[in-house]
């Protein structure tokens, strides 16, 4: 059986190249392919449900 797994996608902020990996990544770092700049893999996004 597959699992699903969830994606974060990200871009580099100084090329702008796209990037996407798992979010057990999240938080850690990876070079861009284009520029060689370092990028810190984003947390996946939340919602901004109110939680009362």
């Amino acid at each position: 059986m597959l699992q699903s797994k969830t994606l974060i996608h990200f871009r580099c902020h100084d090329c702008g190249m796209k990037y996407k990996t798992g979010s057990e990544r999240a938080g850690t770092q990876v070079v861009c392919k284009v520029c060689d700049t370092i990028i810190v893999i984003p947390a996946l996004k939340t919602s901004n449900r109110d939680t009362k």
